[in-house]
């Protein structure tokens, strides 16, 4: 499973890695479906996924693409599940 650096969290459930899986740069969490800005939760999970995996090496496991172009991916930190977190959290 390839590995990369994640360069932005751009909501709770997207990021984008610092180089292309697929021909895309960005991820989405597969499974979950965090609140969009300006909904209740938003900035919670934001943080939620900013403190695990922003700045941070993560193992990118692809399911598929979405019609957005998005790789839809398992998302892990150092054996870590982010899924799993966010969930944990209420998500």
């Amino acid at each position: 499973m390839p590995t990369r650096k994640v360069i932005k969290v751009i909501d709770g459930d997207t990021l984008k890695v610092d180089t292309k899986i697929r021909g895309t740069n960005k991820v989405r969490v597969n499974k979950i479906d965090t609140p969009e800005k300006g909904q209740s939760g938003y900035g919670k999970a934001k943080g939620i996924t900013k403190r695990m995996v922003e700045g941070k090496n993560v193992v990118i496991e692809a399911v598929a693409k979405d019609k957005y172009g998005r790789l839809i991916a398992n998302v892990y930190k150092d054996g870590k599940s982010l899924r799993a977190r966010l969930k944990r959290q209420g998500f």
